[in-house]
């Protein structure tokens, strides 16, 4: 098993679970939330922003179906394309660049077995590719996706 983790994770704080026996399994997307109001899809990070995203639309009476993908690969986007079914809607959140990232994969995939039942084109939300070059630009240019989520619902 090769793991690889983000290095801003390692700095972030939060609970950890007590539990010896405690195992996330591989292969295997996890549905934070459930909602109607549109599919929410993030690993890593990026995963973590959208839950405080998704508590704060709550508050505004918008629900999301949030699924935090887990792993890569295998990839499970069962529960992705089940929700975007329903929902009819799509949107990636991802802490990588637009181009030659995992999100655009994933934003095809569930496409071509959702195509009839979106509503709406299916959006990223992403890293600008210059946050990469230096810290100080990431810190203060990188978009947070709480401020992005709550910008798409309140357009027309």
């Amino acid at each position: 098993v090769f793991f690889c983790g983000e290095a801003a994770a390692y700095r972030m704080k939060g609970e950890v679970p007590v539990d010896t026996d405690f195992i996330v399994p591989i292969g295997k997307s996890k549905v934070v939330c459930d909602g109607d109001a549109m599919t929410v899809v993030a690993f890593g990070t990026a995963a973590l922003k959208s839950t405080k995203a998704a508590a704060l639309l709550q508050e505004e009476g918008i629900y999301i179906d949030l699924i935090d993908l887990r792993s890569l690969r295998p990839l499970d986007l069962d529960p992705v394309i089940a929700s975007v079914k329903r929902t009819g809607r799509l949107l990636v959140v991802d802490e990588f660049t637009e181009m030659y990232g995992i999100s655009g994969e994933i934003a095809f995939q569930v496409s071509e077995k959702c195509f009839k039942d979106l509503k709406m084109p299916r959006i990223r939300i992403l890293r600008d590719w210059y946050s990469y070059l230096r810290n100080d630009v990431l810190v203060s240019n990188y978009p947070s996706c709480i401020i992005n989520l709550q910008a798409f619902f309140q357009r027309p």
